[in-house]
């Protein structure tokens, strides 16, 4: 993971002219990625995001609405949010009431990149705290993180929630 995200490093955002050419080097320098089948849902609607280089299908849903539920949906096995805009909002808020009843069995994880925005620039944390405490959530399972290592180590930790809790 550290030697793809230091390939991927290098052009971050999709708006670098890099971005599309160091996904593709990141790829090649890992072929067991093609032993994988992956979902990208892009967000076809508003027309700024490209498509991820790494996935091995590509959906396109031409409402909105429905691309938001299936990916909360499809992802059980966690979800990752990095800092983002209205959209992503919207997603943390929907999953966080799938979660809260359990809709599909199980809770998913979800890790929140960036502690400083997430508990300050844009203070998610806090609110989803005291909705938590106050008994107005249940079921969540969050952390908030600042490198790669905590993420894997976010999802490895909740996988054995999973385990001891909802696998059947």
């Amino acid at each position: 993971v550290k030697e793809a995200l230091e390939i991927v490093g290098k052009a971050p955002s999709f708006k670098d002219e890099l971005w599309m050419s160091t996904s593709f080097e990141c790829k090649s320098c890992f072929p067991r990625l093609g032993e994988y089948e992956s979902l990208a849902i892009p967000t076809w609607f508003y027309g700024h995001e490209p498509p991820t280089a790494f996935a091995t299908h590509i959906a396109k849903f031409f409402d909105n609405s429905i691309r938001e539920d299936t990916i909360l949906t499809e992802a059980y096995g966690g979800l990752i949010y990095m800092p983002g805009s209205a959209g992503t909002l919207q997603e943390i808020f929907q999953e966080a009431v799938q979660d809260h009843y359990v809709c599909f069995g199980y809770p998913s994880p979800m890790v929140f990149v960036g502690e400083d925005y997430w508990n300050k620039e844009v203070p998610v944390i806090p609110f989803v705290d005291y909705m938590i405490k106050s008994g107005h959530y249940k079921n969540l399972l969050i952390n908030v993180v600042d490198s790669a290592d905590d993420i894997v180590k976010s999802i490895v930790d909740f996988k054995k929630i999973y385990d001891s809790k909802y696998k059947k």
